[in-house]
């Protein structure tokens, strides 16, 4: 295990947040832990650990949503979903069957909640999911995924986890196959539109009846009409630059619709009414490493990026954009937190590698001397 991956270990990433109360909540995506955190603070409050799973398996669920009392951890590497009651503090895990697990890309990463049930659409999986928080029950939705399944690979992921709500409808961008998928958790039918785009799509947005897609693995913006052509087409700034996805997530304000970047340098803002982007802003993790940015959740909580310990938001004064700090985490503390809570569940004892590395390098962590 390298330096490197030691202080991933640390770190507080997700998929995303469930903002409850006075805390934030997520599934942490570089140690097994359901982790609160105090939205003043940022200070991790409790991490609850997942049944089953080694306390250092990263990755295990890519973010927990929240249904009524209880917050649904959707599967990323698991294979299962955790159901955890806010009130008694208890999981419940459910097993997915084997069969609609995909064997090379990561389950799910977009899931809503609705009444008493929350929809997880695939990633990998081979399926919708379909979890009754109340039976604490999951079924499986297999009707209209049989195309898709037909035409995406093994290795190719179906959905982000950007999603928009129009009358009640969720709009989902497919993200490496040409449309998008409507789908009505009322009577749970799936209506799969191709718009022709064969670059995927990633986000979809609805301003004055008009959808706004960005392409997965292309610099475009384009423009549907409610008859499903495609209107007109925008280009990302040349100076624009990713590593194969160009969209990590959008923001629709207004007339306005801000793209964050997946592995990119750039936040950049479309406007509607001219059809074009008119402003953005470049950054990198530091100024003096070029490095890409990675986000990994955008939304209207603001959004997550692997250069900075909390939760951001973007300002945009009159197209000057800015960035601004919605919530710092306590790196420190947290840091020191997370290092006794894997301590406390064996996770030091069971990693072989820690006999060969520099114990120095433990004590500083532990002690909690660990920058960003």
């Amino acid at each position: 295990m390298s330096e490197k991956s030691i202080d991933f270990v640390f770190k507080v990433k997700s998929y995303g947040v469930e903002e409850i109360n006075d805390s934030l909540w997520l599934a942490s995506l570089t140690y097994n832990g359901l982790t609160e955190i105090d939205r003043n603070s940022g200070k991790i409050l409790n991490i609850y650990k997942y049944p089953d799973h080694p306390v250092g398996q990263p990755f295990l669920y890519s973010k927990a949503v929240l249904c009524g009392h209880w917050l649904v951890s959707i599967p990323f590497w698991s294979g299962d979903v955790a159901i955890f009651d806010i009130q008694s503090k208890c999981f419940k895990t459910i097993e997915i069957k084997k069969e609609y697990i995909g064997d090379e890309v990561g389950a799910s990463l977009a899931a809503v909640a609705y009444e008493n049930r929350v929809y997880i659409f695939p990633a990998g999986l081979r399926c919708i999911i379909k979890v009754d928080v109340i039976k604490a029950e999951i079924s499986y939705i297999t009707v209209g995924m049989e195309e898709i399944l037909k035409r995406v690979k093994d290795n190719e992921i179906i959905f982000r986890q950007q999603y928009s709500i129009v009358e009640g409808k969720l709009l989902l961008g497919l993200a490496t196959l040409g449309g998008y998928v409507l789908f009505d958790p009322q009577t749970e039918n799936f209506d799969i539109r191709n718009i022709g785009e064969t670059n995927g799509v990633v986000t979809v947005d609805n301003i004055d009846d008009t959808l706004y897609m960005a392409a997965w693995a292309e610099k475009k913006i384009f423009a549907v009409s409610g008859e499903g052509k495609i209107e007109k087409l925008t280009d990302f700034p040349h100076e624009y630059e990713f590593n194969r996805y160009a969209v990590a997530g959008s923001i629709c304000k207004g007339k306005y619709i801000y793209y964050y970047p997946l592995y990119a340098n750039m936040i950049v803002r479309f406007n509607s009414e001219k059809g074009t982007i008119d402003t953005y802003l470049k950054y990198y993790v530091s100024d003096s490493r070029k490095d890409a940015i990675i986000t990994y959740f955008a939304d209207e909580t603001g959004f997550m990026t692997n250069d900075y310990e909390g939760i951001r938001v973007i300002e945009d004064n009159n197209g000057s954009l800015s960035l601004r700090k919605k919530m710092d985490f306590d790196v420190r503390y947290n840091a020191s937190l997370i290092s006794d809570y894997l301590i406390k569940n064996g996770y030091f004892k069971l990693t072989h590698e820690t006999e060969k590395m520099d114990l120095s390098r433990f004590q500083t962590i532990l002690t909690g001397k660990v920058g960003n």
